[in-house]
């Protein structure tokens, strides 16, 4: 498991902007809202239809789910959300298609109950701290909080999240809330998170990068063909890499940031969780499967001539070394796709493999930084959070991840292949964002890298049986685990 750390930035919110379509922006002073010179996407030939990625008609269907929610008068008319500095919620300029839409889909929200929705933004140290304070004097801190996955083990753990369970009227099975990914966030009676298509953020997913100087255009688009017709699979992957080492003779297969991330990026594009996990139960490590069998094998025949970049080397990251030309594929998140545009035109985009070419889905684990919403216990009201919540998630479903795109055009997108290939990564045409307990609540059980990643890991480089690595774990995580969530 990548290392998960938190930045924190050192500057707080100091002024409140209005605005007048149903929001309001607290932000910094100096934020820079100019908007950039925008890029248009080049060409990418005669055989390629242009890209559509649907929007208007999106935005249509937003807001009609949005009106069928049922009515409530809030108790007040603006609704607080404070978010962790680094996360969009509510931008006060539309500097492209996609700030455009997050402002858009608070309008539609907003409008439907007569509420403005305001954004409140401070160093996630210094939000857990107020929050905390809040919670122990038992008065009102915001409305909800929007926070990266990763800070839920400290929040549960200070016992400020409200249990989503308690919220009234909410029906998370709507297909606007990630009823998966908020299985994985709860623990016991636990459920401190709701993650919907308010909070997906598509920068945070994990996809593979192409080095197609490497693979060649034809290869390349052999690639995309894969993906589209389900066929996409790691074992296509190995065969791809080892004829374009063959022919180029460079050093490195496939890079990622460390060897753990490159263990969870097989596993988790499987389809599985290392955790099995849900309401009224104790999670429990559950990765003693037929499906992970083939997962370490996959990872076996990676790492089997030692052609895997993953970590430092000579001064560079992982990522350095693959803009560089010394790799043939990078896993990295869809966000650092302006770092890898340095390379021109010589690179692509798809998602990550299938672990077995029968696999329903493309899966893509998201970092620890993706976005999730809590409701606080003190201070909130919890029909008008969870109302605010589910009317935000409607607005935004099928309709923000459309104009996400907008912004890779203006700044990274070399074309318009790689807007197609990213559908299939933030699951438009199929596929879908993987959350991870692990990532949750790493901060709160540190043994989880050794005994998730890492015990598969070791099965990878010393051999043994997974069976025995699953017992291990399961006897160092699961007696802790029933502790912290009890179930009687």
């Amino acid at each position: 498991m990548e290392l998960r750390k938190i930045a924190v930035p050192l500057i707080l919110t100091l002024c409140l902007t209005l605005a007048s379509c149903s929001f309001i922006k607290i932000n910094r002073p100096e934020d820079d809202t100019d908007a950039p010179d925008v890029t248009a996407a080049e060409s990418a030939g005669p055989d390629v239809a242009p890209y559509d990625d649907g929007r208007e008609a999106a935005r249509a269907e937003a807001a009609a789910r949005v009106a069928s929610l049922p009515d409530h008068d809030f108790q007040k008319d603006t609704f607080t959300v404070a978010v962790a500095s680094g996360i969009t919620f509510l931008p006060s300029a539309a500097a492209d298609g996609y700030d455009d839409a997050l402002i858009e889909r608070c309008r539609i929200a907003g409008e439907r109950y007569g509420i403005k929705f305001a954004q409140m933004e401070a160093p996630l140290e210094l939000m857990l701290s107020d929050a905390y304070s809040a919670y122990l004097s038992g008065v009102y801190y915001a409305d909800a909080l929007m926070v990266p996955q990763s800070a839920l083990g400290e929040l549960t753990e200070k016992g400020i999240p409200l249990n989503t369970q308690s919220v009234p009227y909410a029906d998370y099975s709507a297909e606007y809330y990630d009823r998966a990914a908020m299985d994985q966030a709860t623990g016991g009676y636990v459920s401190p998170a709701i993650i919907g298509a308010a909070s997906r953020d598509i920068g945070s997913f994990r996809c593979i990068y192409v080095n197609t100087a490497l693979t060649g255009a034809d290869v390349y688009a052999e690639m995309r063909e894969a993906v589209r017709d389900g066929s996409w699979t790691w074992q296509k992957l190995l065969e791809i890499e080892r004829g374009a080492r063959a022919a180029d003779g460079s050093p490195a297969a496939v890079c990622a940031s460390g060897s753990d991330l490159l263990a969870d990026a097989v596993y988790s594009s499987s389809g599985q969780n290392y955790f099995s996990c849900g309401f009224g139960k104790t999670p429990a490590v559950a990765f003693e499967t037929e499906t992970t069998l083939a997962a370490v094998d996959v990872m076996r025949s990676l790492f089997s001539d030692g052609a895997v970049f993953d970590g430092q080397r000579d001064g560079s990251t992982a990522l350095e070394a693959f803009v560089s030309g010394g790799a043939v594929f990078c896993v990295e998140t869809v966000g650092r796709m302006l770092e890898i545009s340095a390379m021109g035109s010589d690179w692509g985009l798809v998602p990550m493999p299938k672990v077995t070419a029968d696999q329903q889905d493309y899966c893509s684990f998201c970092s620890p930084d993706a976005p999730v919403f809590v409701i606080p216990a003190a201070g909130t009201d919890p029909e008008d959070a969870g109302l605010a919540i589910a009317a935000l998630n409607a607005a935004s479903y099928g309709y923000v991840d459309r104009c996400y795109s907008d912004r890779l055009v203006r700044t990274a997108v070399n074309n318009s292949l790689t807007l197609d290939m990213l559908d299939y990564v933030c699951g438009i045409k199929g596929g879908k964002g993987l959350y991870e307990f692990t990532e949750m609540y790493a901060s709160r059980f540190p043994l989880f890298d050794e005994d998730t990643s890492g015990a598969l890991w070791e099965l990878v480089t010393g051999g043994g049986k997974l069976a025995d690595k699953a017992a291990a774990s399961a006897f160092d995580l699961n007696w802790r685990l029933r502790g912290a969530f009890p179930v009687s």
